[in-house]
This record gives structure tokens, C-alpha cells and sequence, in this order.
């Protein structure tokens, strides 16, 4: 019983997270495609809604690699069932934002050329996230690895993929 309430629980607070997000995500991104379409586009309304639009997806990101973690922590068995799932979020994620930088080729060349580097070097803050995310892409559920830390060779050091406790002994 105690194992259903606590699944149930996670699972009602992903999807009032999720919900919640996908709102906004669905809002502010229409409000950019209005703005793309108008005749003359203005440059900061773009970059503004589009690094909107990145950091709700982000912060999806985040909430999802978070949920799976916790779950992993209280929950093992069900975090490995779920983590296709995880994954095809996080690749759905990673969809989303690239689709969104390819949407500013729409724009008028100059405009464009002003655009695309600032929305870069706001992707480029996001590098550790995006790669936590590949490496959990990359994770397969299973028994988790015997003995020290140090027995893992360096370069795969960065390919292990355990939780980290947070919790304040």
C-alpha cells in the first residue's frame, strides 16, 4: 500500500508539473509564431520569446531528469519500467528546442543574422544540463556497479549515471 501512495503520489505531482509547463510552453509559443508573422519582426520580442520558449523546455528537462532521479531513489523497479518513457521525454525535449532555433530561418535574412548568435550563446548556458540529459539517453537500467568509485575507469567516469543524495546527514 505504502508502495501505490507514494507512486501515486509522484505521478500526480509530474503530471501537475507537466500540465503546468506544457501551458505555458504552449503560450508563449504561440505568441512567437505570431511575431514571426507580422511584416515587420521585431529582433528583442523574437529573442525574448524564443529564450522563453527554451527555458520552459529546460526547465522540462530539469523536472524530468529530477523526477526520474527521486523515483530511482525510493522507487527502483519503477524508475527502470519508466525509463523509456524518461527518455523519450528528454528526446522530445531536445526536439522541441532544436525545432524552435531552425524556426528563426523563417525570418528575413539580416534579422536572422542577428538572432541566431545571441540565441546561441543563450543555448550555450544550458551545455551541462543538455548533457546530463544525454547521459541519461544513454543509461540502461540494471544492478548498480560493485565496489569503489575508483574501480571505474576514467574515461567512462562521466557515463555512469547514479543519483546524487542530496539529503543533509
Amino acid at each position: 500500500e505504502n508502495f501505490s501512495e507514494k507512486t501515486s503520489l509522484l505521478d500526480r505531482h509530474d503530471q501537475h508539473v507537466q500540465n503546468k509547463l506544457n501551458l505555458r510552453k504552449q503560450k508563449t509559443m504561440t505568441q512567437l509564431l505570431h511575431l514571426m508573422q507580422v511584416k515587420e519582426p521585431d529582433m528583442d520580442s523574437i529573442i525574448d520569446h524564443v529564450e522563453k520558449v527554451i527555458r520552459l523546455e529546460q526547465q522540462d528537462r530539469e523536472h524530468t531528469m529530477n523526477y526520474y532521479t527521486h523515483l530511482r531513489e525510493q522507487l527502483p523497479v519503477a524508475a527502470d519500467r519508466i525509463l523509456p518513457e524518461i527518455q523519450q521525454r528528454l528526446r522530445l525535449i531536445s526536439g522541441r528546442i532544436d525545432q524552435t532555433v531552425e524556426m528563426l530561418e523563417k525570418l528575413p535574412e539580416p534579422l536572422y543574422k542577428q538572432v541566431k548568435p545571441e540565441i546561441n550563446s543563450f543555448l550555450a548556458a544550458f551545455t551541462d544540463l543538455q548533457q546530463s540529459s544525454d547521459i541519461m539517453l544513454r543509461f540502461q537500467p540494471g544492478p548498480k556497479p560493485t565496489g569503489s568509485p575508483r574501480e571505474v575507469p576514467l574515461e567512462k567516469e562521466s557515463e555512469v549515471f547514479e543519483p546524487i543524495d542530496l539529503a543533509i546527514e
